[in-house]
């Protein structure tokens, strides 16, 4: 069976890269995009010229960041030498980040007339006069002026590069290059700094420049003798073939006309009309017509492209059509930003506080601290880059081979909770003054969660806009620049108002994907996927979307002054799929309109099945360590509600605690009362874990059964889930009269469990104990508390 033509109607970067297995084969590699027959196509050129290529352009980029990071080992001496200071240091690198953002705006349009070939080596000779002008620097203009120019133009190896591997290599090994093209760039920005320490000490700090002529100018002499230029126009044919590339060789197959075979061997599919036959594939073939380039002509310095000037000029502007009118493109600029800056802010840092007691760190001691991040950078891409394209190959095989660009985000999902873990470890660690080994490896750990995370947005944009590469990359690091710049120029003011640890705290659960809206829509797929059971009820734990405790997140309070977004979200939902939903407990923040003193409150909510709000109970039994920031709610009495099955009420937690809640709700009816909780075995402080560190399972598993037995009720458990070591106790359950717990999610990770209840054994347990009856005499003993 031949592939499968692309479909117009199919997102961008949609392509078909798997192919159906004939005679009982291995399944074949589409190649996409795919090749033309002209033996100077890149996509044609064996290997080993395609990875001298793409090795040069690693050379390139690991100078190019080289040069733009290794000036933050020289701040020490420059403040000495030259009186400049630490926050005017940290400024000239804001400003280079600066300038990375306008960099690529002015000069790839030049990539996209000229070719990459002169852009490449002007760049160098541009680079080799900047670091001159670096090591002569006398002035604070020398120093921001050679800080910005520089990085202007370093701005290219971070788009140009991204063109050349679109040009070079096909989506099933785009993958793993850019893998390799993030290691190389996190290469230059971390052990320059190392190299650059030992320069420092050992021959002074303008010798780190004049290394850096040297070292440019060896790559220089490289890209003008062997790099070829990669820029190639492929005429647009009807009926242009799917090549498909096999793990098996074959004999080849007899063509008319003068042809040559390319290693390795690939076949060509052809998708007929259905009015068609089905021919046989036939085997990959160069046309030898075409004339080879010849040496001199592989290096010649332009490869202009046809059009006028101002057709050229309008790639200035059109990053930021793109940017904005895209959504993927935004999306992936946010992500890159956000995972660069998490990388560049920290180096800033180490600059200025580890030359500082307790570390008192040396110019080669601070370039030290730039192995962690290596370290961390080399396990990312030794696991991440072949598993990105092994994993979209898979993954495109279970969807009829069919490969979309989405398919590689799940390889970042992995890898992201290393960055606010690291970020945290190195921020508090700094900040306390902790052994340097902490510091060190919470700042491997940052790196080693960013680099996939950044591969995989250049490989997404790669595949998926490869028309328009080189101006959705224009505009992503634009914004990947403007937010390192913000964050570095905010940086020394923020730190000096909040602290060094709450600045860490702070940006690390920025990136901490365990956010409001992250929860939101995993609880929104739990509810989802209880509906289609067949569910009546589905039950969220207290807190659900975050843990509101201020010193888990100083911001987090500010933000509960959006939780009629997530209410208004679930009555939606509840419509949607015919089930009734207690969405756990939402935080509120209310302020007094006269007063302007605010109040948390912590609430539950019982929405029907039609997306009505039946009843909202504030949470009236604070527990102990969330006094001092959640409010008590309303004073008055605790209400039993009608819904859909039956007289329901809602306690919260440590309202378990209190037999009178639930005594008040089932003497007005009460046949169910539900308890979203956030309890964990911690709760027990250490009096109660050092005699039984399970103490508090034994005292929800008691009181949730003892409550339905006392009152003749149904009582719904729900506690949050998450990781034992972490110190979460489970125990969501469903108890009755007689059979105690008839329904309970095992362990305390997160899951759903559905229970199905018999509420006939309510009247069966009353008809026994009589308690509700008891509860209505007028002599009754403790009728007073009525």
């Amino acid at each position: 069976m031949s592939p499968q033509t692309a479909d117009p109607s199919w997102p961008p970067g949609t392509v078909q890269i798997e192919g159906f297995p004939r005679n009982d084969q291995e399944t074949e590699i589409i190649l996409q995009p795919a090749p033309s027959h002209d033996p100077n196509d890149p996509l044609n050129w064996p290997l080993w010229r395609k990875h001298l290529n793409f090795g040069l352009v690693c050379y390139y980029v690991i100078m190019v960041f080289a040069i733009l990071d290794v000036a933050t080992v020289t701040w020490g001496p420059l403040n000495v030498e030259l009186g400049f200071s630490f926050e005017l240091l940290n400024d000239s690198y804001a400003a280079g980040c600066g300038s990375l953002c306008v960099g690529g705006v002015i000069l790839i349009p030049f990539a996209l007339k000229y070719g990459r070939r002169p852009v490449y080596v002007l760049s160098i000779i541009a680079q080799i006069g900047f670091s001159v002008w670096f090591a002569k620097t006398q002035t604070v203009a020398d120093l921001m002026l050679t800080s910005i120019l520089s990085n202007a133009v370093g701005a290219l190896a971070e788009v140009l590069v991204q063109m050349t591997i679109a040009d070079v290599y096909f989506v099933h090994q785009r993958g793993l290059m850019n893998s390799i093209y993030v290691w190389f760039m996190t290469l230059g920005t971390t052990l320059s700094p190392l190299a650059g320490g030992y320069i420092v000490t050992s021959q002074g700090w303008r010798w780190v420049w004049w290394w850096m002529v040297i070292l440019t100018g060896v790559g220089f002499i490289a890209f003008v003798f062997l790099y070829e230029e990669t820029k190639f126009s492929t005429p647009t044919l009807q009926g242009v073939p799917h090549i498909v590339s096999r793990a098996e060789t074959k004999q080849p197959s007899k063509h008319e006309g003068k042809c040559s075979q390319t290693e390795p061997r690939t076949e060509v599919g052809i998708t007929l009309k259905d009015t068609e036959a089905q021919k046989p594939y036939i085997t990959n073939w160069i046309d030898s017509s075409i004339p080879k380039k010849t040496f001199w002509q592989k290096l010649a310095l332009w490869s202009i492209s046809p059009g006028s000037f101002s057709s050229m000029a309008r790639h200035s502007f059109e990053p930021f059509v793109l940017l904005f009118t895209t959504p993927a493109i935004f999306f992936m600029s946010l992500l890159y930003g956000a995972m660069t800056a998490a990388v560049t802010v920290p180096v800033t840092t180490l600059s200025s506080y580890m030359t500082m007691a307790p570390y008192n760190f040396n110019a080669s001691q601070i370039g030290l601290m730039g192995l962690p991040p290596c370290i961390g950078t080399s396990l990312a891409v030794l696991i991440s880059g072949r598993l990105s394209d092994s994993f979209v190959l898979y993954m495109a095989k279970r969807n009829r081979g069919i490969y979309e660009p989405e398919m590689r985000l799940w390889v970042a999902v992995a890898f992201i909770p290393f960055v606010p873990a690291g970020l945290f470890m190195f921020g508090i660690g700094l900040n306390n003054g902790s052994p340097w080994p902490l510091v060190a490896v919470g700042l491997g750990v940052a790196t080693f969660g960013t680099i996939p995370a950044n591969s995989v947005a250049l490989t997404y944009l790669t595949d998926a806009y490869t028309d328009v590469i080189a101006g959705s990359l224009v505009g992503v690091t634009f914004i990947r620049n403007l937010i390192s710049t913000i964050f570095v120029f905010a940086l020394s003011p923020w730190i000096a108002n909040v602290g060094l640890a709450y600045v860490y705290v702070t940006f690390g659960l920025i990136l901490t994907p365990h956010s409001l809206t992250t929860n939101h829509e995993r609880a929104t797929t739990y509810i989802r996927a209880a509906a289609a059971s067949g569910a009546h009820l589905a039950i969220l734990p207290e807190f659900h979307l975050a843990d509101f405790h201020p010193t888990h997140d100083p911001s987090i309070r500010n933000r509960c002054t959006d939780y009629k977004t997530y209410l208004s979200a679930y009555s939606a939902l509840a419509k949607e799929l015919n089930i009734n939903i207690v969405p756990g407990t939402l935080a509120e923040l209310h302020t007094d309109s006269l007063t302007g003193t605010q109040k948390l409150l912590n609430v539950a909510y019982f929405i029907s099945s039609t997306g009505e709000i039946l009843h909202r109970y504030e949470k009236k039994n604070i527990w102990i360590p969330e006094r001092e920031f959640v409010d008590r709610g309303d004073t008055g009495r605790h209400i039993a509600f009608n819904t859909p099955l039956g007289k329901v009420g809602l306690l919260i937690c440590w309202d378990l605690a209190f037999p009178e809640a639930f005594r008040e709700l089932v003497m007005q009816g009460a046949r169910m009362v539900i308890v979203p909780a956030y309890w964990k075995l911690s709760d027990a402080g250490a009096a109660g874990m050092g005699r039984n560190p399970e103490s508090e399972k034994v005292f929800v598993d008691a009181a949730v059964v003892n409550r339905a037995f006392e009152n003749t009720c149904a009582v719904v458990f729900c506690n949050v889930g998450g990781a034992r070591q972490e110190g979460f106790a489970g125990c969501s359950q469903v108890a009755v009269p007689f059979l105690g717990c008839v329904g309970r999610v095992e362990g305390p990770e997160e899951g759903m469990k559905i229970v199905e209840v018999d509420m006939g054994v309510l009247d069966e347990a009353e008809g026994v104990y009589r308690v509700r009856e008891d509860l209505a005499r007028e002599d009754w003993h403790y009728g007073y508390c009525r």
